[in-house]
């Protein structure tokens, strides 16, 4: 079975690559491992509190047949859309349908920001709030506009935003894998 992982795929500018790149906090992705359905996978270590692991981040560039020991393996999804682009949403549907047999727990839809009016109402904040809570997913806004001067003031782990909070979502977790720090490990 391949490592349990996150598939992610773009709707937008950004390359599922660039999300990755992101995410492993590098300026180019590592080397990429091998997956079952010949799918870029690159590794990704990491240790928080209380347990470390390690996942796969798996680029999804076109829709390929995918077989069940994958999807069976994948633990979240991402996806990036261009929120002033309907047809960039509709894109985001698309691949929904096409990862059908993926039962992720953990499911972020991210974009650059989401504007309370936007050109198409479709698109407006309240709207894409409406959907990911009727599909389960975490809105996430890569660059936030601020509501107020307090928000730009407030600590970095009050309420994480942008991609330290995708870092975030995927280290809360609890990968199978997952080895526990001593200090947290009781019986």
């Amino acid at each position: 079975m391949d490592c349990e992982g996150t598939v992610i795929a773009s709707c937008g500018t950004l390359t599922p690559e660039d999300i990755i790149c992101k995410i492993l906090g590098v300026e180019s992705p590592p080397e990429s491992v091998a997956s079952s359905c010949a799918i870029k996978g690159y590794p990704w270590s990491f240790k928080n509190k209380y347990y470390s692991s390690k996942i796969n981040l798996y680029a999804l560039e076109e829709k390929a047949e995918l077989d069940s020991a994958f999807c069976d393996s994948i633990k979240a999804v991402i996806f990036y859309f261009d929120s002033q682009k309907q047809s960039s949403f509709d894109d985001v549907l698309s691949w929904l349908l096409f990862l059908k047999d993926i039962d992720a727990e953990v499911q972020l839809l991210l974009c650059n920001n989401c504007l309370e009016e936007n050109s198409n109402p479709a698109l407006g904040r309240k709207n894409i709030l409406k959907w990911c809570v009727e599909n389960q997913f975490e809105l996430v806004e890569l660059n936030p506009i601020p509501d107020s001067e307090e928000e730009e003031d407030e600590e970095p782990f009050k309420g994480a935003k942008g991609y330290g909070r995708v870092v975030e979502a995927l280290q809360s977790y609890a990968w199978a894998n997952l080895v526990m720090e001593g200090k947290y490990i009781t019986f």
